[in-house]
């Protein structure tokens, strides 16, 4: 192999990246045509979160050797990265047909498997890459994560410390016990496994977000709102749409139950108490956390400035929302309870739009926000003063604000069918 080759390999194990891809920029002039150099190239572009150009190289060195297991072992690890999925179980499928004796090979499309919640499938090629290789640390790590997603928490334990014994210095096996010790409530082996993590890899993101969960779970409520989370994250995207939907539509038949007989309201309502408690939680928990830890020295280093800003908004919205109702509460006027709806309805978009890290999920519920504040504000002027009714005859004047209470009443419901609905779907990084 080309020594600038060798010697950008080393370096992209170092995730010394820039300079790697000047070993390879050498190793071009040397042969324009060298497909490990534009395997290596886009695994470098991948790594820095340039994926257009990722996949752009992949596909040149793919053309240069198409019969090479290797390189389409690389680009289908690239198209992981990039959450292309359908992509990466083809190439990764297509590599494997190739060579169907490295460990290697079994445990990129394990990985692609637990991408998308494929646990039996994760688990069926971890094990044929652990009898070719029985210390494969990758395999190792991604059968664990499929244990511990159908509750086995004692084996995967256990299969990390035995990927661990193989290489003590693997910042995703440390990540990744972390996680299993945190879903087990065991917080102080947790958070030791995750600063072990980011010793060894600072950049590593699996383990910034691990000792954070880890810092907010040392609050009993939120550690319970977590392990919701983390079984949430165990389903299907179908599966996920089918609970938060569900729970919703027996809030509304509990609700509409209470309405109508009176006699058994007191004990209805309860649950509907509940149900409205969890609900908000879920919703709003993982920013008012990140706010909170703006008042931690760690967590307050941990959480990177976007964090904090999304926290500093949806806590304020919610604040704002809960004077609303409160105000509302104890005078019995019930528009201030309208304008803390008026308030909620975009602020639960906006909160929603939060949980997308892909660019365009969270525009779409940041229009979807941005809209809604639109109606709120034409309803909240509608309450002081009427200006469509000026500006429009009386019969369209009272259409249109009917339309826009409606849009309100069922903002809520319409919110969360569409933020399942996109967290349903693959985004391509």
């Amino acid at each position: 192999m080309n020594p600038h080759i060798q010697r950008a390999q080393m370096l992209f194990n170092r995730s010394r990246y820039a300079d790697a891809e000047r070993e390879l920029g050498m190793a071009l002039q040397v042969n324009p045509h060298e497909p490990w150099a534009y395997a290596l190239l886009g695994a470098c572009r991948a790594a820095q979160d340039d994926f257009a150009k990722a996949d752009e190289l992949g596909r040149q060195a793919l053309a240069l050797a198409p019969d090479s297991a290797d390189i389409r072992h690389l680009v289908a690890r690239i198209q992981l990265a990039r959450n292309d999925l359908p992509a990466a179980l083809k190439t990764a499928t297509e590599t494997i047909e190739l060579d169907p004796h490295d460990a290697e090979h079994y445990a990129t499309r394990a990985s692609v498997y637990a991408q998308q919640k494929k646990w039996d499938l994760a688990r069926a090629d971890c094990d044929s890459a652990l009898a070719i290789d029985p210390e494969n640390v990758d395999a190792l790590n991604v059968r664990s994560h499929a244990r511990r997603a159908k509750g086995d928490m004692q084996t995967a334990t256990a299969e990390l410390r035995q990927a661990l014994e193989v290489d003590p210095d693997d910042p995703y096996s440390h990540a990744n016990l972390g996680w299993t010790y945190l879903q087990r409530g065991d917080l102080k082996q947790a958070e030791t496994h995750f600063r072990e993590a980011l010793r060894l890899d600072p950049e590593l993101e699996v383990a910034r977000v691990g000792v954070l969960e880890t810092l907010k779970a040392k609050v009993p409520v939120y550690r319970w709102i977590l392990n919701y989370f983390l079984w949430m994250q165990t389903k299907a995207a179908g599966a996920q749409w089918g609970i938060v939907i569900g729970l919703y539509v027996l809030y509304r038949v509990l609700a509409g139950v209470a309405a109508n007989n009176p006699s058994i309201a007191p004990f209805v309502a309860p649950f509907i108490v509940l149900y409205v408690l969890f609900a908000v939680a879920t919703w709003f928990a993982k920013p008012l956390a990140d706010a909170a830890l703006l008042f931690h020295p760690f967590g307050r280093m941990a959480l990177t400035g976007q964090e904090k800003r999304e926290g500093l908004i949806v806590a304020a919205i919610v604040a704002v929302a809960t004077t609303l109702v409160t105000i509302s509460f104890v005078t019995g006027e019930p528009i201030y309870s309208a304008c803390a709806l008026f308030i909620g309805s975009p602020g639960l978009a906006l909160a929603m739009s939060f949980k997308f890290t892909p660019r365009e999920p969270r525009r779409i519920m940041q229009g979807v926000a941005a809209a809604l504040a639109c109606v709120s504000l034409i309803l909240f002027l509608e309450l002081f003063t009427p200006v469509w009714q000026i500006l429009l005859p009386q019969q369209q004047h009272e259409g249109l604000i009917t339309l826009l209470v409606k849009v309100m009443q069922f903002s809520l419901l319409g919110v969360l069918i569409g933020a399942n609905l996109l967290g349903s779907r693959e985004w391509r990084r």
